[in-house]
């Protein structure tokens, strides 16, 4: 599976390409599918679903945005000042309740489904009306070699936009990548 800092690249690059949603939400967005991994080594078990759930467009469009709106407004203000700097007040105001933010949550978690899908052996796109696997979208035959090719290319870019921000200067350097600039 890609990493969560590959899925930060997309939320990133989104946001770079829409500067009017939320980047705090994008990035929540685009890593809470995966966290039927932290139940699973929580539990130590699988439950009963599965990945099904979150890495569907419905399970994103409804639970997933749910929770990562939850995140992003309650959380993300108190996690970026405590451990980046960022000023909470500047973070609150990023991650508001709005409009803005639900559409973020969903698109970066919509973003994370259609990566997952291009490289995944599984791929529960349309559950909960069917469990199958829908691989069209995969890159190639053999999942391990899409895997890999997601994989490189999300590192290149996150290094791209890494090495342009600090290009920047690295007063407001966390700010930059993980609130945005308005």
């Amino acid at each position: 599976m890609p990493s969560s800092l590959g899925h930060f690249a997309v939320a990133y690059a989104i946001h770079r390409s829409r500067k009017t949603l939320s980047l705090p939400a994008l990035i929540v967005g685009s890593v809470i599918s995966d966290i039927d991994i932290l139940i699973y080594y929580l539990t130590k078990e699988s439950f009963a679903i599965g990945r099904e759930l979150l890495h569907s467009i419905v399970g994103v469009a409804t639970l997933g945005t749910l929770i990562s709106v939850l995140l992003t407004v309650l959380l993300y203000p108190k996690i970026v000042s405590t451990f980046f700097g960022i000023d909470k007040e500047e973070a609150k105001q990023e991650c508001r309740l709005s409009a803005t933010t639900i559409v973020s949550c969903f698109l970066g978690g919509l973003s994370h489904v259609i990566i997952d899908s291009l490289c995944h052996n599984y791929n529960p796109l349309f559950y909960p009306f069917t469990r199958q696997s829908i691989d069209t979208l995969l890159l190639t035959n053999d999942w391990r070699l899409s895997y890999a090719i997601v994989e490189i290319t999300l590192f290149a870019m996150l290094s791209i936009l890494l090495m342009t921000e600090i290009k920047k200067g690295t007063k407001g350097f966390w700010k930059r990548i993980l609130v945005g600039c308005h």
